[in-house]
């Protein structure tokens, strides 16, 4: 239900669009510039729009996974009390957090696109996905 709710809510789909743009934007240009102060220090603007998309994609997962724990308390209480196992709420839980994480992490990575191509396409997406469930579970 959360999850239906989260797509209802039209400033939760503004914010997954503009996260994204935004921190791919200001790391690239911060990282470069910060490399440009530090004469031993090699960062370039791939890195930090890299950098970008790895913390909004993981931004996005802790955020939406803080506010869904939060909001849902209560409810989760009633449904311990009615029979569930607290350990199968909780589970579910995490993973409605994951399916959100993949949504962040799919858009975040649609905009890294749009600015460098990786490497290694499937790892990149792997290891922002990794963060964004780390970031979530914390």
């Amino acid at each position: 239900m959360f999850v239906r709710e989260y797509y209802r809510n039209v400033m939760n789909l503004v914010l997954l669009v503009v996260i994204p743009v935004l921190l791919i934007l200001s790391y690239g240009d911060a990282l470069s510039r910060l490399a440009d102060v530090l004469p031993e220090v090699t960062l370039t603007r791939a890195m930090g729009q890299s950098l970008g998309a790895l913390w909004s994609a993981a931004f996005l997962t802790g955020l939406t996974g803080f506010f869904m724990m939060v909001g849902a308390r209560a409810a989760d209480r009633r449904l311990v009390r009615a029979g569930y196992a607290t350990s199968e709420v909780v589970l579910l839980r995490f993973v409605s957090v994951a399916l959100l994480g993949v949504l962040a992490t799919l858009v975040s990575f649609g905009v890294l696109l749009t600015r460098l191509t990786p490497t290694d396409l499937l790892q990149t997406l792997l290891v922002m996905y990794l963060a964004a469930l780390i970031y979530g579970a914390v």
